[in-house]
């Protein structure tokens, strides 16, 4: 299941079970009013978590096209996933909206919309469709819903030979996405790491300070990364600073 998708539900499921305590609590109108902010809190949250995936999957694509070919770009297309409802199809439009804000001079029929349904082999399908009359030389954008449906879309590429002339970026950061854009040469020029194991700690912990009565701060941001070749090489690099001092620490360990 997508990651986004899932934390969605994640999310809904909370809210249900909060929906349900304020009923239980309806004698008690502190504890009701606690639950009520908590709620409106997991509401905000989810905006949240839109906006601020959507703040880098706006961006990326638009730059990239600045950087490798000057802003020259002949068409985009978003991979989309309506199955998973608007949460997961904001990602494109956000896309959209991103790159119609830096790439100004792009037109309407410019942008093209194609379903995915978030899997590679129907991404690959709809995207061999669409590319099939590509012309060597034109630049294409393409904004994926998921990773799945970004591999779907190189796939494509690769079969139609075209390539070097695409800027794709997905979401999700599943491994095999990763090893594509660790590579610095492939046309997946990035992802969104969604943090999705953060979700529930972050609730559990807003919830425990409104129970004890702790005034809670009206924005409470969710951590999401962009995920580009530049950042996985960054991170290595760090990783392999730390071998020889972790190694270090290790022999002192011993020693003692």
């Amino acid at each position: 299941m997508d990651p986004a998708v899932k934390a969605q539900r994640q999310l809904e499921s909370i809210e249900k079970q909060i929906a349900d305590l304020e009923t239980k609590a309806a004698a008690d109108k502190d504890a009701q009013l606690q639950l009520k902010h908590l709620h409106h809190q997991i509401g905000f949250l989810r905006q949240q978590i839109r906006d601020r995936v959507n703040a880098w999957h706006k961006t990326e694509l638009a730059r990239n096209a600045q950087r490798r070919w000057n802003g020259v770009v002949n068409r985009v297309i978003g991979v989309g996933f309506r199955e998973a409802g608007s949460f997961v199809q904001s990602r494109i439009t956000g896309a959209f909206d991103g790159i119609r804000a830096l790439l100004p001079d792009l037109s309407d029929s410019q942008f093209k919309h194609v379903e995915g349904r978030g899997m590679r082999d129907a991404s690959y399908k709809a995207t061999l469709d669409e590319l099939r009359n590509h012309r060597s030389g034109e630049h294409v954008l393409v904004a994926a819903a998921t990773d799945s449906s970004a591999l779907g879309v190189l796939d494509a590429a690769r079969e139609l030979g075209c390539e070097a002339d695409l800027a794709i970026a997905g979401q999700d950061c599943i491994p095999e996405a990763l090893e594509e854009i660790r590579t610095g040469k492939s046309a997946l020029v990035g992802s969104v790491s969604h943090e999705v194991e953060t979700y529930g700690p972050r609730l559990i912990q807003l919830g425990i300070a409104l129970l004890r009565g702790n005034i809670i701060p009206p924005y409470n941001y969710v951590p999401h990364r962009g995920v580009t070749p530049e950042s996985l090489a960054a991170e290595a690099s760090i990783a392999a600073n730390r071998q020889p001092a972790l190694r270090e620490h290790e022999i002192e360990t011993e020693s003692v």
